[in-house]
Protein backbone atom coordinates (compact mmCIF):
# COMPACT_ATOMS: atom_id res chain seq x y z
CA UNK A 1 0.00 0.00 0.00
CA UNK A 2 2.76 2.48 0.83
CA UNK A 3 4.56 1.79 -2.45
CA UNK A 4 1.44 2.84 -4.33
CA UNK A 5 1.36 6.10 -2.34
CA UNK A 6 4.96 6.92 -3.25
CA UNK A 7 4.27 6.26 -6.93
CA UNK A 8 1.51 8.82 -6.83
CA UNK A 9 3.73 11.28 -5.02
CA UNK A 10 6.47 10.86 -7.64
CA UNK A 11 3.98 11.33 -10.47
CA UNK A 12 2.66 14.46 -8.77
CA UNK A 13 6.16 15.92 -8.43
CA UNK A 14 6.99 15.15 -12.06
CA UNK A 15 3.79 16.83 -13.21
CA UNK A 16 4.65 19.94 -11.20
CA UNK A 17 8.11 19.96 -12.78
CA UNK A 18 6.49 19.78 -16.21
CA UNK A 19 4.16 22.68 -15.43
CA UNK A 20 7.08 24.80 -14.23
CA UNK A 21 9.03 24.01 -17.40
CA UNK A 22 6.06 25.00 -19.56
CA UNK A 23 5.66 28.29 -17.69
CA UNK A 24 9.38 29.05 -18.10
CA UNK A 25 9.27 28.36 -21.83
CA UNK A 26 6.09 30.35 -22.47
CA UNK A 27 6.56 33.34 -20.17
CA UNK A 28 7.78 35.52 -23.05
CA UNK A 29 4.87 34.67 -25.34
CA UNK A 30 2.58 37.59 -26.20
CA UNK A 31 -0.03 38.27 -23.54
CA UNK A 32 -2.78 38.57 -26.16
CA UNK A 33 -3.23 36.92 -29.47
CA UNK A 34 -3.72 39.39 -32.31
CA UNK A 35 -6.47 37.96 -34.50
CA UNK A 36 -6.96 41.04 -36.70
Amino acid sequence: MYLHFFEKLNAWQESLDLVEAIYRETKNFPKRRNLG
